[in-house]
């Protein structure tokens, strides 16, 4: 499942990622929110804080 996520970001609470609406069925225990295209832009373009 982990190759069908976008730009995958590891902290010690958790993760976060994007995925296509279409391949949200493979993750259904986790929390998933909408992203308007501006959210995609911040998360592609923000430089890896670790």
């Amino acid at each position: 499942m982990r190759e069908r996520l976008i730009g995958i970001r590891v902290y010690s609470t958790g993760f976060e990622a994007l995925a296509r609406s279409c391949d949200l069925h493979l993750f259904p225990g986790l929390a998933c929110e909408y992203a308007s295209i501006d959210d995609v832009i911040v998360f592609v373009s923000r430089k890896e804080e670790n």
